[in-house]
């Protein structure tokens, strides 16, 4: 599916970005509506997993002035590990959505909603899931190298963006150009998610009593 998504959007990227964008909220919504239809206990995920969407969104937001350092990859990550893939990919392409209306829509929308999804949905894998929330270690680790990943991809819609789509040379200029931005995201991304592990672990466990 994954891969379905990114083929998808890396050939209509400049036609319909903003349908490119629609179109991937809604088959994540739809994996999550399954999700509850197939088991009704999994409405408290939902609710887990908007109340994370609402964090993400307001800390893009605070965050605006310093470009790379903000907490939003970081909560879709924990939203992935303590809520599963399908809601960490919903919450991940959802927040660069909702976050890019206050900002600007564009090309570049269905990228970043593919590169956070993608940080959602690898964060909830039962594997990784299980050794993030065992070890902070190993979670702050995974968080680290996800920032590498983030901004490599995102490099990738530069190229695009610039018409130089065959260009290996090209991408590795632009990857050497973001350095500064990607140990931002590395930084960012461990620090955030120490900062919010436990506030995300007294959520869950408040959820579950209600």
């Amino acid at each position: 599916m994954p891969i379905l998504i990114y083929g998808t959007s890396l050939g209509f990227i400049n036609q319909t970005p903003i349908l490119l964008a629609a179109e991937l909220i809604a088959i994540s919504s739809l994996l999550l509506l399954a999700d509850v239809v197939n088991d009704p206990s999994r409405v408290k995920t939902l609710s887990f997993g908007f109340i994370l969407l609402g964090a993400a969104i307001f800390s893009r937001l605070l965050s605006v002035w310093l470009p790379g350092v903000n907490a939003m990859a970081a909560i879709v990550m924990l939203t992935g590990i303590y809520g599963g893939s399908r809601l960490g990919l919903s919450v991940g392409m959802a927040a660069p959505f909702l976050t890019n209306m206050f900002f600007i829509q564009g090309a570049w929308t269905p990228f970043q909603m593919y590169a956070y999804g993608m940080l959602g949905l690898i964060a909830g894998i039962p594997w990784i899931a299980r050794q993030s929330r065992t070890s902070i270690v190993i979670m702050t680790l995974f968080a680290i190298i996800m920032g590498v990943a983030f901004s490599l991809f995102m490099d990738s819609w530069t190229l695009i963006s610039f018409g130089s789509t065959g260009s290996l040379n090209y991408y590795l200029v632009l990857v050497m150009q973001a350095i500064p931005f990607t140990i931002k995201y590395m930084i960012s991304n461990g620090i955030f998610i120490n900062l919010l592990n436990r506030p995300v672990q007294w959520l869950v466990k408040f959820i579950e009593k209600q």
